[in-house]
């Protein structure tokens, strides 16, 4: 076996406030990075900016934060953590829209044997709040994959044959844009040993989040 781990000790991980990375405009979002040391921060790439550092939070020992409190077509971009000697973490498309429809996905990886819900919502120039009163449809790599009741269709104990592209649609026809959907292994953490100065072994977390098989 080949085991593809992290080490959590020099990683930051990007988290999304609400959990989705599809918004409406005027809508708020938070982005944060989170590490075992300091000197993370978040960086994004938007129409309007490039590689720029959003606004960092204070107090928070090895925490990042970047906070949009109202949300324009213009934040749409990727959202990335990045320490001070380049390093960087996983990267989420985040999109606004003004109107339409959007869908409520997870934008991290799941992993096998999870369930988890996916939402429409539908809001227009007139109706500024967003409704999910509706039957949806909800497509995988193009293809339909069925209608939810509610706006919502729940997939159950997800594999690696889920992975793909999602997009949901109104009945009159409006779809959202896609989103990718991640599965990956169960994770596993074990203690590693690192011989560190005068030969003393220090302890270090791995968490291994991919175990595949090599012939």
């Amino acid at each position: 076996h080949v085991v593809f781990c992290k080490l959590d000790n020099f990683l930051s991980v990007l988290s999304i406030r609400p959990n989705r990375s599809q918004f409406f405009q005027y809508d708020s979002f938070a982005v944060s990075c989170t590490a075992d040391s300091s000197g993370w921060t978040v960086k994004r790439n938007t129409s309007v900016h490039v590689d720029q550092e959003c606004h960092r939070s204070g107090g928070v020992p090895g925490e990042s934060l970047c906070v949009i409190e109202m949300a324009y077509p213009s934040d749409t971009g990727v959202y990335w953590c990045e320490n001070e000697r380049g390093r960087s973490s996983n990267a989420v498309s985040i999109s606004v829209t003004y109107a339409g429809v959007i869908l409520e996905s997870p934008p991290h990886p799941l992993t096998d044997g999870d369930n988890v819900t996916l939402s429409c919502f539908y809001k227009t120039e007139t109706r500024r709040t967003a409704t999910s009163d509706f039957t949806a449809n909800f497509y995988k790599n193009g293809v339909l994959l069925g209608s939810g009741a509610a706006g919502r269709m729940i997939l159950t104990a997800v594999s690696r044959s889920d992975e793909g592209l999602y997009r949901c649609e109104h009945p009159d026809g409006e779809e959202s844009e896609e989103s990718w959907l991640t599965v990956r292994g169960t994770p596993l953490t074990f203690v590693a040993h690192l011989f560190c100065l005068n030969g003393v072994r220090c302890p270090l977390l791995v968490t291994c989040c991919d175990v595949r098989l090599t012939v």
